[in-house]
């Protein structure tokens, strides 16, 4: 009996030293065949880009573009040899397409496009039906000193804009643009490359500008605060009718407002100078708002009435004095504005609150309004492509989406961040 039990003991131990002989064998096998990790011999931005992104969802994209862009406006300059080697080109056509190719190497430059090194791309679902889509244009931080970089917004800032969205607005957007430095820039560049015609037609528009609203365009655009703004928005308990052929289509009033932030009563003193000849447009103040007021008869069956206002840092044209109080009640807190809306609270989430150089907010009204306009008009259209229409509808499965975006200017490229459902 004992010499069994040694016999089964001794066996025991034999076969589990063979299976963890194995299970080492195999840990090493696998050890073996795992890839070395690989480093680029070429530097690129691939660990600047992703970070950026979100990992794990139905799209990871990162693109190095150093290799390509490095150096674009010399390959430029070689494309012009090739041209310009053709031995049956006339002095003249010789002339202008040297002129041509200089100044296309001369604004990929000037632009700042060979200082992008990467882009990248992501997207991921937060919740069901719920995603959250970044993408991210790179450049090293001794870099980004181009037109890109600058014109569109040099710093973050916090989103103001979105204060003087109305309750009903359907689509808005707002960004940075630096006019006066474009302005100057494009100046520059004329003269140095000897466009006489061009540049002169450019200074005749600043010096009619000067002549009839009583200031340099270069003043003007000196006066403006870099940020731009447009919003739509829908009045559901008014109709207007939209002619649709046989079949017209109701749609909700729309409004419609342009934001210019300013400095200072430069631009507006500049066009009320002009508007002070026109007997149909109307000066009127209010609560330290000065508004000048337009009567068109041709819109009025729209219930439109151009207004134009300036308040705060802020210079309004609205569709309608309506539209203009909604904006600056919303803004003074006075009464909701989209902020408050629980579509937009979903949409917006940490977006609300942060910096950025550019806003974009688009409802899902205005996506149905949009859709219901597509199918009407596709309606008017022969059997045959009506039926394409339908076809690549079910397709793509088209749904109207409602989305909310933010783009900043990081201090090493540009980051957009999107939140749609």
């Amino acid at each position: 009996m004992k010499h069994a039990t040694k016999l089964i003991t001794s066996s025991t131990l034999v076969c589990a030293f063979a299976v963890a002989s194995l299970l080492l064998a195999g840990g090493c096998s696998r050890e073996k065949r795992e890839a070395p990790a690989v480093v680029s011999a070429e530097r690129n931005s691939f660990n600047e880009v992703t970070a950026r992104l979100d990992r794990g969802g139905s799209l990871f994209v990162y693109l190095g573009t150093e290799q390509w862009l490095t150096g674009l406006h010399e390959r430029v300059s070689v494309l012009r040899d090739l041209v310009l080697a053709d031995s049956d080109m006339g002095a003249r056509e010789r002339k202008n397409a040297q002129k041509g190719f200089d100044v296309a190497a001369r604004l990929v430059q000037r632009i700042g496009v060979e200082s992008i090194s990467g882009v990248g791309l992501s997207r991921i679902a937060l919740e069901p039906g719920f995603y959250r889509t970044k993408g991210f244009v790179h450049h090293y931080s001794d870099q980004g000193a181009g037109w890109l970089w600058n014109w569109l917004g040099r710093k973050s800032h916090p989103l103001g804009g979105l204060d003087c969205l109305p309750v009903n607005t359907a689509w808005a957007t707002f960004f940075d643009l630096d006019l006066a430095a474009a302005w100057t820039a494009i100046l520059q560049e004329l003269h140095e490359t000897g466009n006489a015609e061009a540049e002169a037609a450019m200074r005749k528009v600043s010096d009619d500008t000067e002549r009839q609203g009583g200031q340099k365009l270069e003043t003007i655009l000196g006066s403006l605060a870099g940020e731009f703004g447009m919003v739509l928005t829908l009045d559901s308990a008014n109709k207007i009718t939209v002619p649709m052929g046989r079949s017209p289509m109701e749609i909700p009033q729309p409004g419609l407002a342009i934001v210019t932030k300013v400095k200072d009563d430069t631009l507006f003193n500049a066009i009320d100078r002009q508007l002070k000849q026109n007997p149909m447009v109307t000066a009127s103040e209010k609560d330290g708002v000065r508004m000048r007021t337009f009567s068109v008869p041709a819109l009025a069956m729209f219930k439109i009435q151009p207004v134009l206002a300036r308040t705060g840092d802020w210079l309004v044209l609205a569709s309608s004095d309506e539209l203009l109080w909604q904006m600056l009640d919303a803004k003074a807190g006075k009464k909701p504005g989209l902020k408050s809306t629980d579509e937009f609270k979903k949409l917006a989430r940490e977006l609300a609150a942060a910096r950025g150089n550019q806003f974009s907010f688009v409802s899902k009204q205005f996506g149905e309004i949009v859709m219901e306009i597509q199918k009407a008009t596709s309606a008017l259209k022969p059997a045959g492509a009506k039926s394409q229409f339908a076809l690549l509808q079910k397709l793509l499965n088209t749904q109207p989406v409602t989305s909310f975006a933010v783009s900043s200017n990081t201090g090493d490229g540009w980051l957009s961040v999107a939140h749609s459902q």
